[in-house]
């Protein structure tokens, strides 16, 4: 038996570290060390790149290697799907901003009805603003500009006069406050028919018992310009 100097443990003849604390065995003397130089086994540095348990001969913690291989790349599969969800994303947004109408663009020009009565409407649009004109059929007076929203493939006006007319500021505000009384959020909207503009007027009615006649039936308009 071999004594440890540290601690002074009895080691099995041969041991080159201590059973209970580890230390290397020294060359030596007490209790039958006997002249023993215990020695630490060569170790290849290849082979031993894990963690180790000290007083042993293997790895506790295999090496890890790396499954991916520094030229990997993104696969032709993947980059084919990902260019193909673009293509079709850009069609959709194409379709949805111009071809749906959300542009306006549909909605400009001159625009009269059948009835000589009803005028002219006259759509312009400035940048992203859209200007709704009403022409009257007798004298040609021109009221507006008003406000316009495109909106799911229509156009909406509150009848918001956006000019610095007075008078016409007044009369928007009193047709407004009349119309008010009878709808809530009343508003005029265009759509857009084959080569027709169709014209309503749309509103919550507060007496649902009694409505106007035929207030919201739209009414078709051609364009003249």
């Amino acid at each position: 038996m071999a004594t440890c100097a540290t601690c002074g443990h009895d080691n099995p003849d041969g041991s080159w570290s201590c059973a209970s604390c580890g230390q290397p065995m020294s060359s030596g003397t007490g209790g039958g060390g006997g002249g023993y130089e215990a020695s630490e086994p060569v170790r290849d540095h290849d082979y031993y790149q894990a963690p180790t348990i000290y007083g042993t001969s293997a790895p506790t913690i295999p090496p890890l290697a790396s499954s991916r291989k520094s030229g990997d790349g993104p696969s032709l599969l993947k980059v084919v799907l990902v260019g193909g969800l673009l293509a079709v994303l850009a069609i959709v947004a194409v379709w949805f901003f111009f071809l749906r109408g959300d542009s306006g663009a549909a909605f400009v020009g001159s625009w009269t009805g059948a009835d000589d009565a009803l005028g002219t409407v006259r759509i312009e649009q400035s940048g992203g603003d859209m200007h709704i004109f009403f022409v009257e059929a007798k004298g040609g007076e021109t009221v507006g500009p008003y406000k316009g929203k495109v909106k799911g493939g229509k156009l909406e006006t509150k009848l918001e006069y956006a000019g610095d007319d007075v008078a016409q500021q007044t009369a928007a505000d009193m047709y407004k406050g009349v119309m008010g009384a009878v709808v809530d959020d009343f508003k005029v909207v265009f759509s857009i028919s084959g080569n027709s503009l169709m014209m309503s007027m749309e509103g919550d009615l507060k007496n649902k018992l009694n409505p106007p006649a035929d207030w919201s039936k739209p009414v078709e308009l051609k364009k003249v310009d």
